[in-house]
């Protein structure tokens, strides 16, 4: 088997429970055990282009907090960047490329982009090859495409700088034949290297891994525990060497089983139909925070998601869908 580039984004789609309030010494601490487990690549977070003071460090990661952490010479650092946020600074282009090109320490910068967004950043892309990182565009709610879509877009997008493809399974819907396929598809229309982003509201994010990984993948995608974003993401523990595994072990320990039971991510029914019936995982996640919410208020909630358009997030149609069903938070 080739060798694959694990990368470990915990602090990135972990943030998604916890608006991304990581402290110093917790990200110091996770960074000293991801390295000696012997994963080379980890997200910090995302980088915005103006910043947020309610959310935490890792919700936008700059120069001020890299110089301060305590990077393994061994681990190299990304960031991701949200191309809605390039789309809406795009005109400024001599604040973005200052933005954009003056971060230090960093060797990957990932664009997480909706298909309907490609062709609006390609003047981005542009910029971006003057840099020496690695550059990888994440595909979002690529089971929601045609093939032929989904072709016309890598060959857009190829004809930029991107080292690395990377499609993200938005909905956790996605069988191991559709992540075969696509694999497929992208070695088709692009020279470019191989990402994918499982998550696991089928209870599918280990084995559809595993089927990138023998399909060719170059990249995977893990987090600690699984932490992220609705049903979570494959676990770390999962992709690493057995002799390694204290190190994953005791990091889970000293920081992340607490707010497993604080936050409580992972698989369960809800974000199993929410796969089912494509509504995006934020609305379950968002109904869980609800306060002594029972089983039947779940599934009338999830009942009137269905069929709305409901896989893309969106707080007024949330809202809405609370108000029908005579609930208030």
């Amino acid at each position: 088997m080739k060798n694959i580039n694990i990368l470990d984004c915990t602090l990135r789609d972990g943030g998604y429970y916890n608006e991304w309030y990581f402290s110093e010494a917790f990200i110091n601490d996770y960074l000293k055990f991801i390295s000696l487990s012997g994963i080379e690549f980890v997200e910090l977070g995302f980088s915005q282009f103006k910043k947020n003071k309610i959310k935490g460090y890792c919700y936008n990661v700059d120069n001020i907090l890299i110089d301060k952490l305590k990077i393994p010479q061994n681990l190299k650092v990304g960031l991701m960047i949200n191309a809605s946020d390039i789309i809406k600074n795009i005109d400024n282009s001599k604040a973005f490329k200052k933005f954009l090109l003056n971060k230090n320490k960093i060797s990957l910068i990932r664009i997480a982009c909706h298909f309907y967004e490609v062709n609006k950043i390609i003047p981005i892309l542009k910029v971006l090859k003057k840099v020496k990182m690695k550059i990888a565009i994440n595909l979002m709610q690529i089971s929601e495409q045609k093939k032929s879509y989904i072709s016309k877009t890598l060959k857009i997008i190829s004809k930029e700088k991107v080292d690395i493809f990377y499609f993200a399974d938005s909905l956790g819907c996605m069988s191991s034949k559709q992540v075969k396929e696509i694999i497929h598809l992208i070695k088709k229309n692009s020279k470019a290297q191989i990402g994918f982003h499982a998550h696991d509201n089928l209870g599918k994010a280990k084995s559809n891994t595993l089927t990138a990984i023998a399909n060719g993948s170059d990249w995977i995608d893990v987090t600690v525990l699984g932490m992220g974003r609705g049903a979570g993401n494959a676990k770390t523990e999962d992709f690493i060497k057995k002799n390694k595994l204290q190190f994953i072990n005791e990091l889970k320990k000293k920081r992340f089983f607490n707010l497993k039971n604080k936050y409580k991510w992972g698989y369960n029914k809800y974000y199993h139909l929410s796969a089912k019936y494509k509504i995006h995982p934020t609305y379950i996640q968002q109904i869980l925070k609800i306060s002594k919410i029972t089983d039947k208020k779940v599934m009338n909630l999830i009942n009137s998601l269905k069929g709305k358009n409901s896989n893309y997030f969106n707080s007024n149609r949330f809202n809405m869908v609370l108000r029908e069903n005579s609930i208030k938070i």
